[in-house]
Formats: C-alpha cells, structure tokens, sequence
C-alpha cells in the first residue's frame, strides 16, 4: 500500500490481485484502492492465454520484467515436438498478473468487447501475434 502510494496509482484505477491472498486484497481495498480477485477456476490459466493470444497488445522498453519473460515464455512440448497447451512453469509471474486482469476484465464484461487504455502514445514492442 506504501509503495502503491508512492507510485501514484489513482484509488480508481482497476485492480486485479491474484486471489490466492485475500487478506492481501481485503487490506488494499481497505485503503481505498479499487481492487478484486481475478477471475480463476478450473481452465481459467489456458482459456485466458487463449484469449491473450486473440489480442494485440502493447509493452515498451520500461517493462523490463514483462519483456524478459516474454522472450522466456514457452510452452510445454510433448517428445515428440508437439507443441501443447500447457505453459512451462517458469518466468511466468508478470504475464499471469497481464492474464488475471485482462481476462478477468473481459469475463466481467460478459466476453463484450473492452477497450484497453494504453497509456503511452506510441507503444515500442507488440506481444502476441
């Protein structure tokens, strides 16, 4: 909550936290930030990443942490060179924390289709796609 102070985020900006620590997320609520769980069950992680992959989306050279993963993303392979729809457990943290409040945003939108704002002008670097 300090740090998201520091930072600025606006209390009004959506959030959406990893449900897995709901004390967590009971705490920043009760500082006022604008926060809920994401969206997951059972086939939630694939059917976002699915989703994900429907969709362009923009990232720049800031995003250190995000941009290291995507090019350590992969996807697990059968041994015979199939590629399957299962993501390798590994360097995975930030693109889940892109999957929870993407896909939870457009579950809550009843799968209608949601504008994402993109905050810089002219975002460096594409992802997916």
């Amino acid at each position: 909550i300090e740090e998201m102070n520091i930072l600025g985020i606006s209390k009004s900006d959506e959030i959406y936290a990893d449900g897995s620590r709901p004390e967590m997320i009971e705490d920043i609520a009760n500082a006022g930030y604008n926060i809920r769980p994401a969206y997951k069950n059972k086939g939630s992680v694939l059917a976002g990443i699915t989703y994900l992959k429907s969709k362009t989306i923009f990232t720049n050279d800031n995003n250190t942490g995000l941009n290291k993963e995507l090019s350590l993303y992969k996807w697990k392979e059968h041994k015979n060179g199939q590629i399957l729809d299962e993501v390798v457990k590994m360097f995975d943290d930030a693109m889940d924390s892109v999957r929870y409040g993407i896909y939870t945003r457009h579950i809550e939108s009843n799968n209608k289709p949601i504008a994402l704002p993109i905050r810089k002008a002219q975002p460096k670097r594409s992802i997916y796609r």
